[in-house]
């Protein structure tokens, strides 16, 4: 039977692998794995957060992942997981990577070029599927009749498009955005906050499993009581960094310094801006999903393919590959996602695609594609780098164009 109410749950378990791992996001290693960048030790666990919103018989669940990122056959396992035990399509189950550089390889990309070597641990890759999983079937066991309220703002000085210091013309998204659900007796339920900034406060030579300031920024929120803390990242491509006003980020001797200052500095700023947060009634939940084809150009990653060492089937140079987006409407919030690292532009041409009160744009959601740019700055050799590790100079468009698509086929209801 339906209810008259929003439902929501939310539900958070630890993914933090129990053997050392090769780290993901930094460096290109040859020769041995030894070489590689194994982990030594735990600085702070990694988790799988779930909330899920219900209203009458629809339903949409978001899993936010403390990793560097997912290609879309493993974020499809989890989606099958989750539908095979409840009654959640899995095409209502958005799984996305908050991008920490100090988690476990899950692409592939960070063991060996040569010989190649894959970096992840399957054996790892099979726990996470099923704790993530279980992230989603007990946020969904967990529904309650709840209230949502929302707050936007921006959060600037914490944040710098790296990119700026070659091309003035460099954009970034200071765009905050926190929801708060409670129960209808006043308790949180938890929060999702929405930001666009990099996990890397740390440096590359750190071996320790962090999710970076993100974890830092769970543990100031724990401390404010604000239920479960989840955290999607918002447009990080080309590049957005951490900015440590005052101070050099990576002193000598100093590990994990910033990441302890920078997670609470976030976390008191959106838990200010959640004294003006508005209620908002949601009268319909509403998925709407897309396929994006655009032919594949990437040299660096058809030398991963004829290695062997990403995780899907990747066409050769110039046939076509596809991916996914999606749009969520929960009443007049709108989510939009992107399958990699976009370009804050981009981003924020999305974000005014969508429309709704607010919008929430989350990164490296459903696939995980490196920098996802346009054609100008694939031809630009200042972002030769972003060029290396994106799929093509028509994806950026594409995902932009998709937006505007859903957005005309799913209007907002008044």
């Amino acid at each position: 039977m339906d209810s008259p109410f929003l439902q929501i749950g939310a539900a958070r378990i630890e993914i933090t692998p129990m053997t050392p791992q090769m780290m993901g996001g930094y460096g290109v290693f040859f020769l041995s794995t030894k070489r590689c960048r194994w982990s030594t030790g735990i600085h702070d666990p990694l988790y799988a957060t779930a909330m899920v919103f219900q209203k009458d018989s629809d339903v949409v669940a978001f899993l936010s992942l403390d990793l560097i990122g997912l290609a879309s056959p493993d974020v499809n396992d989890i989606r099958n997981a989750v539908a095979a035990r409840i009654p959640l399509h899995p095409n209502s189950v958005v799984v996305s990577s908050n991008h920490t550089h100090h988690g476990p390889d899950t692409m592939g990309l960070w063991g060996t070029v040569i010989p190649p070597h894959s970096g992840r641990d399957e054996t790892y890759m099979g726990f996470l599927k099923e704790r993530a999983s279980q992230a989603v079937i007990e946020a969904f066991n967990r529904r309650k009749p709840a209230r949502l309220a929302i707050a936007v703002g921006e959060l600037a000085e914490l944040h710098r498009n790296i990119r700026l210091d070659q091309d003035p013309a460099a954009s970034i998204d200071h765009t905050l955005t926190v929801l708060r659900t409670e129960g209808l007796d006043g308790v949180p339920i938890a929060t999702l906050t929405n930001w666009a900034c990099h996990p890397t406060a740390e440096y590359m030579d750190n071996r320790l499993i962090s999710a970076d300031w993100i974890g830092a920024f769970y543990q100031a929120m724990d401390r404010k009581n604000a239920g479960i803390s989840m955290y999607v990242n918002g447009s990080i491509g080309a590049t957005v960094q951490p900015f440590a006003p005052g101070h050099v980020l990576f002193a000598e001797g100093e590990h994990f310094r910033w990441v302890e200052e920078m997670g609470p500095k976030v976390a008191d700023a959106a838990w200010r801006l959640l004294d003006s947060a508005v209620p908002m009634e949601v009268d319909s939940i509403r998925v709407v999903n897309h396929e994006v084809t655009v032919p594949m150009r990437s040299r660096a990653y058809d030398l991963a393919r004829r290695l062997g060492l990403l995780p899907f089937d990747l066409p050769k140079i110039g046939k076509p590959f596809t991916t996914e987006v999606s749009i969520i409407h929960v009443g007049p919030l709108v989510f939009g996602t992107v399958p990699g690292e976009i370009a804050p532009h981009l981003g924020l041409q999305i974000r005014a695609a969508l429309g709704g009160l607010a919008q929430i744009i989350i990164n490296n959601a459903q696939d995980s594609l490196g920098y996802i740019i346009d054609p100008t700055q694939y031809a630009d050799p200042r972002y030769k780098y972003e060029k290396m590790v994106c799929i093509g100079p028509d994806l950026g468009p594409a995902v932009v164009k998709a937006h505007r698509a859903m957005a005309i086929k799913l209007p907002l209801q008044r």
